[in-house]
């Protein structure tokens, strides 16, 4: 079974709960999300938390800011991780799916904040593409706004996909189909091989160009 395979079949049994919106913990600072979920994960098995087992790790990571003017934060605090968790899902399974396809595939949190994309695929021959991956929610849209404003200049293919609802499906949750995941990474892999060659031509070039001037 594919890695892709064995996290489609465990979130196929996972009920999606709707995090209710709370306006008190919008602009709370959280704990990076991304190394709370894999720490969750059984890796081996590709088989990702529950929504309600990743919300209360992160209520527990954040449990000194529960209580403020006297009002527990604590349903609201977990109903904003179980929104996130959609996101991350989506991530987890757009990994899996790479890791089946090609040589390396990361999702550690450190590229999402650092290099601002979710996943890096690495081909057999050394190219590498970023993926920003994107639900058709509010958050979701509203992060990847905000990390865009940031956003560094890559030296590597980077694309952009938004999830189609209900297009490709593991029980409620909605994912990308794998298709479109490995032709957005062949894509960039293709953009990042003439990017290459371009240079190496220039290179050439202009040693050449040199070389003859330096004859005449």
């Amino acid at each position: 079974m594919s890695s892709a395979t064995r996290v489609e079949s465990a979130l196929s049994s996972y009920p999606l709960i709707k995090g209710a919106r709370d306006p008190s913990v919008e602009n709370l600072a959280f704990p990076p999300m991304v190394p709370i979920f894999l720490a969750l994960c059984d890796r081996r098995a590709w088989k990702p938390p529950t929504q309600d087992q990743f919300a209360r790790a992160v209520a527990a990571k954040v449990s000194t800011l529960i209580v403020s003017g006297g009002r527990s934060l604590l349903g609201p605090v977990i109903g904003r991780s179980y929104r996130a968790y959609i996101s991350l899902v989506v991530q987890y399974h757009a990994l899996a799916v790479l890791n089946d396809h090609y040589a390396l595939a990361i999702w550690d949190g450190l590229v999402d904040m650092r290099q601002k994309i979710d996943v890096l695929a690495v081909t057999d021959d050394g190219m590498s593409v970023g993926l920003e991956l994107m639900c058709p929610t509010d958050t979701s849209l509203e992060r990847a706004a905000r990390k865009a404003e940031h956003a560094p200049v890559v030296p590597i293919a980077v694309r952009r996909l938004i999830v189609s609802e209900r297009d490709y499906v593991a029980g409620s949750y909605w994912l990308y189909r794998p298709q479109i995941l490995i032709d957005a990474v062949e894509d960039g892999a293709a953009e990042q091989r003439i990017r290459i060659a371009r240079r190496y031509f220039d290179e050439g070039y202009s040693a050449a160009r040199s070389d003859l001037e330096r004859t005449l």
